[in-house]
């Protein structure tokens, strides 16, 4: 599920439906099918009163965006097509840098894949986990802008930047991610969330 305002002010909401995507714009009164795409995550950009843009994780069609509120959708190239998405978030800047954060299981079902880039560039792998992926969520907070932090969970294990440690490869720098389990037990992980800025 989720929401925000047009260009007008008024609300919609979007609904990720196995018999497609759903939209309201009458706060939840009324619903219409805007896709029947088979819809398992959607994101719409935090521009989108300016943009109308959302991004849509589909069953065994990879990723979607629709750059005009749901009615016309293009196929985002993507490294990891077929493969299950469990969790789907955009950067706070996505009307300028569309950036996409995704986490795919892998099609052994025993490990799973973080996976950044943005629509129509290059992705990278950014986080592999080896084990069963029960489920994964995404943040990515308002502060991504200027510090490039975000956070993930897989299962049990939890990942966050590590603090002035940076990895190079080539002539590219990245902020080094570490994981961890929350606790001894290693419980799931079923939500994060961040506070704005």
């Amino acid at each position: 599920l989720a929401a925000a305002p047009d260009r007008n002010g008024e609300t919609h909401l979007y609904a990720a439906l196995a018999q497609g995507l759903w939209v309201s714009r009458g706060w939840g009164e009324g619903w219409g099918q805007v896709s029947d795409l088979p819809a398992r995550r959607v994101r719409l950009s935090p521009g989108f009163p300016q943009d109308s843009t959302l991004v849509v994780a589909t069953k065994g069609q990879g990723l979607r965006v629709s750059r005009d509120a749901g009615q016309n959708w293009e196929p985002v190239d993507v490294p990891w097509n077929g493969q299950q998405v469990l969790a789907l978030a955009l950067s706070p800047a996505f009307l300028s840098d569309a950036s996409v954060f995704v986490t795919v299981a892998r099609p052994d079902a025993d490990s799973a894949e973080i996976w950044q880039g943005a629509i129509g560039k290059r992705w990278k792998p950014v986080i592999r986990y080896r084990g069963t992926a029960h489920g994964a969520v995404l943040a990515v907070p308002a502060s991504y802008t200027r510090d490039g932090h975000w956070y993930a969970s897989i299962g049990a294990q939890f990942y966050r930047p590590q603090a002035g440690v940076e990895r190079r490869r080539s002539r590219e720098a990245r902020r080094a991610i570490e994981g961890q389990a929350l606790a001894q037990e290693r419980p799931t992980v079923l939500d994060l969330a961040v506070l704005p800025d």
